[in-house]
């Protein structure tokens, strides 16, 4: 099959914004079942975007979900796909709906670096997650923004580069970043270690509906990534330097690691010991 060109196109080739027709150093992209496309907007605008199977923008949200952006036009929903004479008239007016209810800049993404979808399984809500870098997180919400978890401590710490859903084992698959630490040697002249990134596995919670969700008492921003025995496996990944993207192969029994400086791609062969992720094999290219 021979592609003369694209069937959809997202964003301005060249011209970075902050607006429903650009984006600015976009870092994923992920696809619902219901053919919806999920853009996370990245480096620059710290957001997830949401549009149509057919490119028409449909909403966005920060960190803390769709609460926290509030929309003047929301029932208008413009096209996306415009032609190219179309570009200069539509970005030459202001976005309205661009506004927001709180600072969310204070309360957003660290750079959404990976985006991932968990399917409806049994009568659960279909869920969009994503690696909230820098803030060393992984969020997941319902495919109109809300909320469901934040799981996060220390442990993902100092960064969390990117998530894929395992349908066959039920688990969120994610990498963090390698990061030195000081220590006291006196037998090294080198006061800085680097500690290796790690992979590691969550059981995602998967709610039926949206009133599971407003359990008081529980505060889904503050989770962390023990409460409801959510960490299922965790190890290091001593041969990785850089990490940035990881991906999953069709049988979902290896783990594609890529990095840069050096650029490699690692191979990693995983083995479920009783319920519980632990052990690997590395090889990498």
């Amino acid at each position: 099959m021979k592609w003369d060109k694209p069937s959809l196109t997202l964003g301005v080739p060249g011209k970075p914004g902050n607006n429903r027709y650009q984006f600015c150093q976009p870092s994923d992209v992920a696809i619902s079942s219901t053919g919806d496309i999920f853009v996370s907007d990245g480096y620059c605008n710290s957001r997830i975007v949401k549009f149509s199977s057919d490119g028409t923008y449909i909403t966005e949200w920060s960190a803390l979900g769709l609460s926290n952006r509030e929309y003047q036009d929301d029932t208008i929903h413009m096209p996306v796909s415009l032609s190219q004479e179309d570009w200069a008239s539509e970005l030459s007016y202001p976005d309205p709906s661009y506004s927001s209810s709180v600072d969310i800049r204070g309360l957003d993404f660290k750079v959404v670096h990976s985006l991932t979808i968990i399917p409806s399984e049994d009568g659960t809500l279909e869920q969009v997650c994503a690696a909230d870098r820098e803030n060393a997180a992984v969020l997941c919400y319902t495919l109109n923004g809300t909320l469901i978890r934040r799981y996060g401590d220390s442990s993902l710490q100092p960064s969390v580069y990117a998530i894929q859903y395992d349908p066959v084992h039920k688990l969120v698959v994610g990498l963090t970043g390698s990061t030195y630490t000081s220590v006291v040697d006196p037998t090294s002249s080198n006061d800085n270690v680097l500690l290796p990134p790690n992979l590691f596995f969550l059981n995602p919670y998967k709610p039926k509906s949206l009133n599971e969700l407003k359990n008081k008492s529980y505060n889904p921003y503050w989770a962390d990534i023990y409460q409801g025995s959510a960490l299922n496996g965790f190890f290091s990944v001593q041969n990785v330097r850089s990490p940035h993207d990881l991906t999953l192969s069709p049988k979902n029994d290896i783990i594609y690691v890529s990095e840069i400086y050096p650029y490699k791609v690692h191979r990693f062969e995983i083995q479920n010991d009783s319920g519980k992720w632990m052990n690997y094999y590395c090889d990498s290219v």
